[in-house]
């Protein structure tokens, strides 16, 4: 099974504590997620699993319910007593209603169940990821893309290219030059010589500034999705236009986005 670039993404970003009497399916899982998440601990029940939360910090637990020791259901009671509200995830045999409604008043995320349909638990961690990012106002662009310096500028000239074909195809005339800035959770877009020779024209007169800031304005509140998009078929996060600076005196302008995680669609019945 191969996760998309988004989902693998927002996994390398978790700290998962992954919980699971049954040797043989402790070994293939803890496979598949160490590969994929940014740390891994594993317990064999819920008493060492509670001995790692008192030493260690986990973004998300992976947890079977039947254990010896101390259940899943006992483990995850102890964790919210104690005030611990990490979101778990439950893997179960058991798919009886009782049980899946003992779990979900205890605020687990997602129940699961055996065996584990893999791509149902990849979009469940991968959602918890995303709303612990945005939560917490992690940069959601890794490390590796923001020092990958030809990556950077392959992902900027194609934003850049992007931009100008949405002016040119709205004005007829697109910018002379574009500049892309990108940072962990934002990103800005300013172009120069920008007006339309009928703006250039107004421009000759300063009494038409405000005039022009206006619609200069409106182009982009009215394509805004279009300008959005660009963003999000390049970087795979979903961008929001949070500013727009127009500067028709110097002929510039700017546009400032919110990058954020895209949000793990949710199958029907999960």
């Amino acid at each position: 099974m191969t996760e998309s670039n988004n989902e693998a993404l927002l996994l390398n970003t978790l700290r998962l504590l992954f919980v699971e009497d049954d040797p043989d399916a402790s070994l293939e899982l803890a496979h598949y997620l160490k590969k994929r998440v940014s740390s891994l601990a594993v317990a064999a029940n819920g008493r060492e699993a509670l001995d790692l939360c008192g030493s260690h910090t986990f973004d998300v637990i992976l947890s079977d319910l039947r254990m010896p020791e101390m259940d899943g259901m006992t483990f995850i009671r102890h964790l919210r007593t104690s005030g611990v509200q990490t979101p778990v995830v439950i893997m179960s045999a058991f798919s009886d209603s009782e049980t899946i409604l003992q779990a979900v008043d205890l605020g687990i995320v997602k129940y699961c169940v055996k065996p584990v349909n893999i791509v149902e638990l990849t979009a469940a961690l991968s959602r918890v990821a995303s709303e612990r990012l945005i939560d917490a106002g992690t940069p959601v662009l890794p490390d590796k893309r923001l020092l990958d310096r030809q990556q950077r500028l392959d992902i900027e000239k194609k934003i850049k290219s992007g931009y100008a074909h949405i002016i040119k195809s709205i004005t007829g005339k697109g910018p002379r030059d574009v500049q892309v800035s990108l940072g962990s959770n934002s990103l800005s877009i300013q172009a120069t010589d920008i007006l339309t020779q009928m703006e250039a024209t107004l421009m000759k007169s300063k009494a038409n500034t405000s005039l022009l800031i206006h619609l200069r304005k409106t182009l982009y509140t009215e394509n805004q999705e279009a300008f959005e998009n660009v963003v999000l078929t390049e970087l795979g996060l979903n961008a929001s236009l949070r500013g727009i600076d127009s500067d028709p005196e110097n002929n510039i302008d700017r546009l400032d986005f919110q990058l954020a995680p895209m949000m793990p669609a949710v199958a029907q019945g999960a």
